[in-house]
């Protein structure tokens, strides 16, 4: 949720008096507000507790709850959130615009907590035509991203289109015309077929945003090998909307497929980072990539295969650029990379564009299409792999979750919810941390019960009586049990998605605020001896998944390892393996099964199922070419296989 969002259903700062509000009540009340406007979200969840406690009959008590909800919703606790929305609309308001701002704020709660049919309920008590301009621009907003999430893109983009107009056309130009056209893609990218397109740009044919729905349905039409249809399209937008921001694409385009047809099926393309601060990695997967394709084995057959390298540059404009080289100036049948996830999305939409099938090796898929087959070591990959060891194998039901709150803790958080669900099992808790946090006390006070001291009061009150009893009046290390609540610890393994450094933090905190015989589970960056030296011994028990393990058991990455390290004099990596993999496949799709067309290769590459890859079995399922990932714990403060990738 972007900051913006945050302080969407923000009430009104009460500035007049209200007939039977006391000063008081008025003046904590508006602390309260300003903690929550300058994101202080628990400092005001503390000053509303005291105030809904001291007043329990106060005038203000539907504002007062609405708060504590946004204050859960903005610190990105939303089950939280929805709670407090519900004894909010519960609690009643003679105002007219509460109920309709506290339903808002409750359906953005359950769009963010994943509850979305509660979401469509609540959003349908709202009538939007009542409601002010700026308000019902955010209500079609919720109802597109909840459309997203449940994957209909065709009604997220009406509604996107349907707040294009609600807009002062002044403020739909430039930058400010960026993050709503970003949005509307989104779904239009999504949608498969040319008539649905056809149907939207018919219908808001008048909308500020159409033009971009005349170059995806242009597009479209040409990726499903209508070529006059797509021209058609194309030329329609440029001569009706010149000053959109898809005019030289649409040119692009029109140049890109009258120059396709030529293709050397013997030229595989290599896109990665060759110069910059990721050319170490570019060159590691490099030199796996050439070991696949047999380049520095004379013994074995000649595959007559060519490689042709573009540097991928260190973003999106580069990469899109390497990919146009491979594609217009070398005619590549397919192409391995890029590696890194910065603009995954920009060139995984261009090979779509291009009809030009893609093996790439980011963590991020990018753009799910046709052409593009990941075949990285993802986020959802990763988190569907431990949990399902840890329900299936480990016998565990009962989670918490731990993470920044950046990108990439809030995508392995969501992803790992998403699988514990799937397989049955159950999140009991999620707290996150600012990225750079040292201290994690809060945090683990707050998962085990003991940061709220005011939810358990009656536990309080007994520890003050047994302290008067017994005459303490100081607390030490053997009079600290009568001064601490116990933890109420209602999980049997947490999840952290950090990376050692941080996780080495973590993990003894647990110990050092009494939470103990509980499991510990991660992600491949815990593949790490720093995390057994930060975790101090710790993290001893504690598993995790990885694509790769160099001493693993399994036969065919010995037989990797060996002659990696006889051609190299270096042990490989994950990302070796990874790139080794992805070249192992086409190699032989197009070596072996002779494909001579890329329509040929992206059929054979839709139909990889089990292939004998060093970083698992390898099978192209839901848009991902995935694996069975190796499973690793530390045992004796080393780390150790489990389970080998593949088994």
């Amino acid at each position: 949720m972007t900051s913006s969002r945050q302080k969407e259903g923000a009430p009104a700062a009460a500035e007049e008096t209200i007939p039977g509000v006391t000063p008081s009540e008025t003046q904590e009340y508006r602390r309260a507000q300003g903690q929550y406007s300058s994101g202080q979200y628990d400092a005001s969840l503390r000053v509303l507790a005291a105030l809904e406690k001291r007043s329990p009959r106060s005038v203000l008590l539907p504002q007062i709850l609405n708060l504590r909800g946004l204050d859960y919703l903005a610190g990105k606790k939303p089950l939280q959130g929805t709670y407090w929305f519900k004894k909010a609309l519960e609690s009643g308001s003679s105002q007219p615009s509460f109920r309709p701002s506290v339903l808002y704020n409750l359906a953005a709660s359950q769009v963010e907590s994943g509850q979305l049919e509660e979401a469509r309920l609540s959003l349908s008590e709202i009538q939007p035509d009542l409601l002010e301009r700026d308000t019902q621009i955010k209500y079609h907003s919720l109802r597109a991203r909840l459309f997203i999430k449940r994957e209909l893109p065709y009604e997220a983009a009406r509604e996107n289109l349907a707040l294009s107009r609600l807009i002062d056309p002044a403020q739909l130009s430039g930058s400010a015309r960026a993050p709503l056209e970003k949005q509307l893609d989104e779904s239009l990218k999504k949608i498969s077929e040319a008539d649905t397109l056809d149907k939207l740009y018919r219908e808001f044919e008048d909308a500020p945003l159409v033009d971009l729905v005349l170059f995806r349905l242009g597009t479209r039409e040409l990726q499903m090998g209508r070529p006059a249809a797509g021209e058609a399209r194309l030329r329609e937008l440029i001569r009706r909307f010149p000053e959109t921001t898809h005019y030289a694409d649409a040119n692009e385009l029109l140049k890109t497929f009258e120059m396709g047809a030529v293709v050397d099926a013997k030229a595989i393309g290599v896109l990665l980072p060759m110069n910059g601060k990721f050319a170490k990695y570019g060159a590691q997967s490099l030199q796996a990539i050439e070991l696949a394709f047999k380049i520095f084995n004379a013994e074995e057959p000649d595959n007559q295969l060519s490689l042709v390298i573009e540097d991928a540059g260190e973003d999106g404009d580069s990469a899109v650029r390497g990919l146009n080289n491979l594609y217009f100036k070398h005619h590549v049948i397919a192409v391995i990379g890029p590696l890194m996830s910065k603009g995954i999305d920009q060139v995984t939409n261009r090979a779509q564009e291009l009809r030009l099938p893609m093996v790439t090796l980011a963590q991020q898929i990018g753009i799910k299409n046709d052409y593009s087959f990941p075949a990285g070591l993802t986020p959802q990959l990763q988190a569907r792999e431990i949990a399902r060891h840890a329900i299936e194998k480990m016998k565990l039901k009962n989670f918490a979750i731990v993470h920044p709150r950046d990108r990439f803790g809030e995508q392995y958080s969501q992803a790992f919810w998403d699988a514990i669900e799937s397989l049955g099992g159950q999140i009991t808790g999620i707290e996150s941390y600012t990225p750079g946090e040292t201290d994690f006390r809060q945090v683990v006070d707050r998962l085990s019960g003991t940061y709220y001291s005011e939810a358990r009061k009656r536990e309080v009150d007994a520890l003050t009586e047994d302290r008067e009893k017994q005459k303490i009046r100081k607390k030490t290390r053997k009079t600290e049990k009568f001064f601490i609540l116990p933890p109420i610890v209602d999980y049997e393994a947490v999840f952290i998605a950090d990376e050692p450094k941080i996780v080495g933090q973590i993990i003894p905190t647990f110990a050092y605020r009494d939470v103990d015989k509980i499991k510990f589970l991660g992600t491949a960056t815990w593949n790490s001896p720093e995390l057994i030296v930060r975790a101090d011994g710790k993290a001893e028990g504690a598993v995790f998944v990885d694509a790769f393990f160099s001493a693993s058991a399994n036969p065919e990455v010995k037989r990797f390892v060996e002659k990696y390290k006889a051609t190299f004099a270096q042990e490989p990596g994950a990302i070796e393996a990874l790139a080794y993999d992805a070249a192992r496949i086409l190699e032989q799709i197009i070596s072996d099964k002779g494909a001579s067309s890329r329509e040929e290769v992206r059929v054979k590459l839709s139909g990889v199922y089990r292939f004998p890859g060093v970083t698992g079995r390898i099978t192209y399922a839901d848009g991902l070419l995935a694996r069975t990932l190796a499973v690793l714990s530390i045992k004796n403060n080393q780390i150790v296989e489990v389970i080998a990738s593949g088994q």
